[in-house]
């Protein structure tokens, strides 16, 4: 299926399309004392060897060899040079690209009593030819499922905001200021300052007067500040409801991130000429152990913030109801993803945003913040493949349902940062 395009995204065919990535999935021990999965994955060569094609079309753009033009040496020339270091990025494509479909399937051996809180930890993987499975052996942790609390009990209160003469003031000059920047000295010089006239010339829809103007002026500034107020609300709320949420962690999951959050801290100290943590510790006034309590609350938060939208997802049955809908998320994730300076667009990142902002606009609904909704409009259910009801106890995340729709069609893009 193709999309239309438009100025934020250019639709094309998704060969991954309908492919499934994992061709079995083994366990090999579960440990329920340590909360720790060990597993065996096989990757399907069809997978393979399209996520290859892909890798080498990039690659083949920009190669250079004597006797060719950029761009045109032939496969049969240029392959066998760069197979090797291909087939090394490959793994660490497969290992990004395959992470849905691998919760779905671990959540499936687990049932729906449990969560997944890790990635997986990967201990070894075996490759040697594209048509052969790539073999992934690792583990995860999990945990028993918490119990979400009630909303009814969370509620924004609506904020007061006032906004004073002189505020308005400051508004109108920066507006008066920013208008001369952009225009030429010939307009400048038809206005010497801010007044009925020079509005009449903005053309603007909604203010014919230099009252109009100040008026729309103090809403703006009102309503810019009722939307921080509000944003600070859901926040606090978001962080009660996450305290409220009881949850038994794997003290092998909360010990592996303190180490690791120690080897990075004592690598970015190495940069400063320090050699030892305990320097670090003393010169903040904190021992060892208040570090270590720090990192297990951070961790904490960070699941159980995840999990929350998890489980806020499923035990809402909160997914797009139509083509229309999940086009109008889309193509917002799509403008924020541009606005924060991102030159390519993941698809599969795309639609996670989507879907995120779906599930945050189904929450401020459900705690009276509707000012912050970013999509606004209201969509009728479609009933068609790709929209089916979910089952508030199903944790896994199948390729139609709402994080993952099918009408995403469009180009894969290979993280730059993939390796081994």
């Amino acid at each position: 299926m193709t999309q239309k395009s438009n100025k934020n995204s250019q639709a094309v065919m998704n060969p991954l399309e309908g492919i499934k990535a994992v061709q079995e999935l083994k366990v090999i021990k579960r440990d329920d004392k340590n909360q720790k999965l060990q597993i065996e994955i096989y990757i399907n060569p069809t997978f393979q060897q399209i996520i290859y094609d892909e890798l080498y079309k990039e690659k083949a753009k920009e190669a250079e060899l004597p006797g060719f033009r950029k761009g045109n040496v032939p496969r049969e020339v240029l392959e066998p040079q760069v197979y090797k270091e291909l087939t090394n990025k490959l793994v660490g494509v497969v290992l990004q690209l395959i992470v849905t479909e691998l919760n779905q399937r671990i959540s499936e051996v687990l049932g729906k009593d449990f969560v997944i809180v890790s990635n997986i930890m990967v201990e070894d993987v075996k490759f040697k030819v594209l048509e052969v499975p790539m073999t992934i052996r690792g583990y995860v942790y999990y945990a028993k499922r918490p119990k979400l609390p009630s909303l009814e009990e969370f509620k924004v209160k609506k904020p007061e905001v006032k906004v004073t003469d002189k505020e308005v003031s400051r508004a109108l000059d920066e507006f008066w200021n920013n208008w001369k920047a952009r225009v030429d000295k010939k307009t400048q010089a038809k206005f010497d300052k801010p007044d009925d006239k020079w509005v009449k010339h903005l053309k603007l829809p909604n203010a014919k007067t230099l009252s109009d103007l100040k008026k729309l002026l103090r809403e703006s500034i009102a309503k810019q500040r009722k939307a921080v107020a509000l944003r600070e609300q859901v926040e606090h709320i978001l962080h009660e409801i996450i305290h409220k949420m009881e949850i038994k962690l794997p003290k092998e999951l909360l010990k592996s991130r303190v180490e690791a959050a120690k080897e990075s801290l004592l690598k970015q100290l190495q940069q400063l000429g320090v050699n030892d943590l305990e320097y670090y510790f003393k010169a903040n006034n904190i021992t060892a152990a208040d570090f270590e309590k720090q990192v297990i609350h951070q961790v904490e938060d960070e699941i159980k913030t995840s999990l929350f939208w998890q489980l806020f997802a499923l035990e809402n049955s909160i997914r797009f109801v139509s083509d229309k809908q999940y086009k109008a998320y889309l193509n917002q994730a799509v403008l924020a993803m541009a606005m924060r300076g991102q030159k390519q667009i993941d698809p599969t990142v795309a639609a996670q945003q989507a879907y995120m902002f779906l599930l945050q606009d189904e929450f401020f609904k459900r705690i009276g913040a509707a000012e912050l909704i970013v999509v606004k409009e209201e969509f009728k259910e479609e009933t068609k493949v790709g929209f089916v009801k979910k089952d508030k106890d199903d944790l896994s995340i199948k390729k139609d349902d709402a994080s993952t729709s099918n009408t995403a069609s469009s180009k894969i893009l290979i993280p730059e940062d993939a390796k081994i």
